[in-house]
């Protein structure tokens, strides 16, 4: 076995762990739109006419609009939760129609690993905490 053998297994050992971790659901895979976020036990809905997407990619990559600015970043899936990572945004400000609030609502709990539920063309994601929910409509 020549020296090269070694690095090359442990290069394709280590492709197929990060191909792993970067699991995308086929369930999730789509654009959806952004329905009511917040506490969970009295969500607020979207501001009317303001459109609104999060896209999850097959390819772990996850981007959208959640009323104001573009945002992008990562998602795997494990079982029932979504870990999202490297969330990133534009910075514009908003400050006409409460989108502001809704975009901070949202990315509040499109962080870290959160839960979710599928039902129908609805999709539920739940903070870490339990407390603050997003809930979207397959479009």
């Amino acid at each position: 076995m020549s020296s090269k053998q070694p690095i090359f297994f442990m290069t394709v050992a280590i492709c197929f762990a990060l191909m792993a971790c970067s699991t995308a659901s086929p369930a999730l895979v789509g654009e959806w739109r952004i329905v009511s976020y917040g506490p969970k036990g009295s969500p607020i809905p979207t501001v009317i006419g303001v459109d609104t997407s999060v896209n999850f990619n097959p390819d772990g990559k996850v981007n959208g609009n959640a009323g104001c600015n573009q945002f992008s970043g990562t998602y795997s899936v494990n079982g029932n939760t979504i870990r999202f990572s490297a969330i990133a945004s534009t910075m514009m400000a908003c400050l006409d129609d409460g989108r502001m609030e809704q975009e901070q609502g949202v990315f509040a709990v499109l962080s870290g690993e959160v839960g979710y539920a599928l039902s129908g063309n609805s999709l539920i994601i739940t903070s870490a905490d339990g407390a603050s929910l997003v809930v979207l409509e397959r479009k």
